[in-house]
Order: C-alpha cells, then sequence, then structure tokens
C-alpha cells in the first residue's frame, strides 16, 4: 500500500506498509495467520532515469510484536 511519493531533484522517497498475513513460521515465532501492516519507507537515487541507490526503512520490533499478539 503506497502512501505517498515524493521527489525532488534526484531523490524519490516512497512511505508506504508491506501488507500480508502470517502464514509461516518466522524464526522463533510460529505462523499466526494474522494480517500485519508493517509501515515503511525507501528513498531512491535516480542517476540516468533508472535506481542508482535505495535505501530502506522498516519497524522490525513492530512486525515481531504484531506477530506474536
Amino acid at each position: 500500500e503506497i502512501d505517498f511519493m515524493l521527489a525532488d531533484g534526484d531523490k524519490v522517497d516512497c512511505h508506504f506498509a508491506l501488507v500480508g498475513k502470517h502464514t509461516g513460521d518466522f524464526g522463533d515465532l510460529k505462523a499466526s495467520g494474522k494480517i500485519i501492516r508493517i509501515p515503511a519507507i525507501s528513498t531512491f537515487r535516480i542517476k540516468g532515469g533508472k535506481i542508482a541507490e535505495g535505501w530502506e526503512l522498516f519497524d522490525s520490533g513492530d512486525m515481531a510484536k504484531q506477530m506474536k499478539a
């Protein structure tokens, strides 16, 4: 789910959420069958019309909390 995107010069920020169903074991966390939503941000540097670099940030602690809840 893309919340919004912002472009400025050679940078693009994308604020979005990873959404999925926890159907398989993940480390010590047993499959819960729950739908989880993890807010995330990606920033890209564009060069020659292509992505030259990218960085992602999301809260893995929140992901684990949602899987356990």
